[in-house]
């Protein structure tokens, strides 16, 4: 789907807190300046166009507004666009975070009822799967020598230096970048990879004729 303005977007939430009151639009548009009227009737232009709404027009003013499915949705439709542009990497350690939520940090002394391998085993399997991450993606980040040095010690307090460490690393949009164009150039590769094993393909089984063709496109 795609994305409108923020106009238009702020006018679709308008129409959907006031969709039950008929005479809100006319009050609306007897209200504004000459630019700010031209606005509004750009973003309702907008969202027809889009496909999100339907209006029919009477002395000046929208008096029938339907709604459409893509406009009830629109917000949910365009979560799921940005989610899908969300790489791996940052998948991966957004879920180490929100596990954190669960977790509770170690302890090394504990009443006689209270078995500390069993309180502890949700944080160990965490740093666990923390340093899997390590060696997958945070090589050659900054905070990369103070984390292997975390994990190589595995003190009490390593979950805790970890969890703070990974959150600072969500916060490093410059590295988040650099982790995202890797994975689009990964992804070019592969596409080329595709290309080339289709031509590949079609070269084992062509004629002279064909060859032409083919060094045409390679060409």
């Amino acid at each position: 789907m795609s994305e409108i303005s923020e106009e238009a977007r702020d006018t679709l939430s308008e129409i959907m807190e006031h969709e039950d009151d008929s005479q809100y639009w006319q009050k609306r548009f007897d209200t504004l300046s000459s630019r700010d009227d031209t606005i509004l009737r750009g973003c309702f232009k907008e969202l027809r166009e889009n496909g999100l709404i339907n209006t029919q027009w009477a002395d000046n003013y929208p008096y029938i507004i339907q709604i459409l499915k893509d406009g009830y949705l629109y917000d949910k439709h365009i979560q799921s666009d940005q989610d899908s542009n969300i790489i791996n990497f940052e998948k991966e350690l957004n879920e180490l975070l929100e596990r954190t939520k669960n977790i509770k940090s170690p302890i090394n002394a504990a009443s006689i009822s209270t078995n500390i391998d069993e309180y502890n085993r949700p944080s160990v399997d965490w740093l666990n799967d923390a340093e899997i991450f390590y060696h997958k993606y945070l090589t050659t980040h900054p905070l990369a020598n103070r984390i292997k040095n975390i994990l190589f010690h595995r003190q009490l307090q390593a979950y805790n230096e970890l969890v703070s460490c990974f959150k600072s690393i969500r916060r490093d949009q410059d590295f988040i970048s650099k982790m995202r164009g890797q994975a689009m150039e990964q992804v070019e590769i592969f596409k080329n990879k595709e290309i080339g094993a289709m031509y590949d393909v079609f070269l084992s089984h062509a004629n002279i004729d064909k060859i032409e063709i083919i060094d045409i496109l390679y060409s």
